[in-house]
């Protein structure tokens, strides 16, 4: 090599490194400003260091290598950063509220989803499920009702699935951290006991003796729904105590920020799903006209099964917005 090729071999590198150079400089400031004010400057002149004498190949494997370790740290820093920097304090306990609210609300938007899903047994609702099924869906379309009741059962599977991911964490770490608390888990166990056997068992003995009428047999339900709507209290109750009085670390609660978003809108478009299909009922079941509340799905019943809906995905959709943008300027604060 000749010494002008020589020249401007060596020109191109070190351009080469100054460019490096610049990148994680500029990458270095997006830390958390206590880490950039202790350790952004040292880092960048640790990486000039290693950089000065090494040629243009090895340079660019280097380069890659460092900011890639670079951004991996910085992602830590600002997680550690906003946790320690909530933990304990008014915005965390606001955020960690929205979360228990939601879920509360979810829990309160089931129990009113089971039971409309109920009222539509041994009706004209239904129609006759001849083709396969996969975890109780039609995998074959049919009329434009059963489309809308299909795309129900599909949101309440996607809600389920996200509340138990975003809640598994801070559960887990209750019960492995607060032995003591661990009690407060048997209230789901128990509630699921006593809505399942207990009723079945007070049923049988109740029809056995009497025989049954329309009227006791709507009296069972609306007892029924006490019931059970009690143990959803007590059984979310004793989740949220657990984790609560488990002083869950800031990052698990965090982990369930977006799991929550998607409880919320399966929610939301539950209830407009609901809306939709009893629209459709109106021109395609004659029964569905009536105002009465009964055993089976009516106008009545209907519309007081979307107002709770929509009270129960309404309260939700306030507590996370209001969580959610507490948490987001705290964070721009922290940062």
């Amino acid at each position: 090599m000749n010494q002008p090729e020589k020249n401007s071999f060596m020109s191109n590198t070190a351009s080469k490194r100054r460019l490096a150079l610049w990148l994680f400089k500029n990458i270095a400031r997006l830390a958390p400003a206590e880490f950039r004010k202790n350790y952004s400057s040292q880092m960048a002149r640790d990486f000039a260091l290693q950089i000065r004498d090494m040629r243009a190949a090895k340079l660019f494997r280097y380069t890659v290598f460092a900011l890639k370790d670079l951004i991996y740290t910085l992602i830590a820093e600002h997680k550690d950063t906003l946790c320690t920097y909530m933990k304990g304090n008014a915005t965390m306990q606001k955020y960690q509220n929205s979360l228990f609210t939601v879920f509360g609300s979810y829990i309160a938007f089931i129990t009113l989803g089971l039971f409309f899903n109920g009222s539509l047994d041994d009706s004209a609702y239904v129609a006759q499920k001849t083709g396969p099924t996969f975890l109780g869906l039609r995998l074959l379309w049919g009329s434009a009702s059963e489309i809308v009741y299909n795309l129900i059962g599909a949101l309440a599977l996607l809600a389920l699935a996200a509340a138990l991911i975003g809640g598994a964490p801070a559960a887990l770490y209750a019960w492995r951290h607060k032995p003591e608390i661990r009690r407060q888990f048997l209230y789901p166990i128990i509630g699921f006991a006593m809505v399942i056997f207990a009723p079945a068992v007070v049923i049988h003995v109740w029809h056995s003796a009497t025989g049954v009428t329309v009227a006791k047999y709507f009296a069972a339900h609306v007892v029924y729904f006490v019931w059970f709507a009690v143990w959803a209290f007590f059984s979310a109750k004793g989740v949220i105590t657990a984790i609560r009085s488990a002083d869950t670390p800031a990052a698990k609660l965090l982990f369930a920020r977006w799991p929550a978003l998607v409880v919320t809108a399966s929610m939301v478009l539950m209830t407009i799903a609901v809306f939709i299909y009893g629209i459709m009922l109106q021109t395609t079941a004659q029964q569905f006209r009536s105002f009465a509340v009964a055993n089976n799905l009516t106008m009545g019943s209907w519309l007081l099964f979307v107002l709770g809906m929509a009270v129960a995905s309404g309260i939700a959709l306030l507590a996370y917005f209001r969580g959610n943008s507490a948490l987001s300027k705290n964070f721009t604060s922290a940062a």
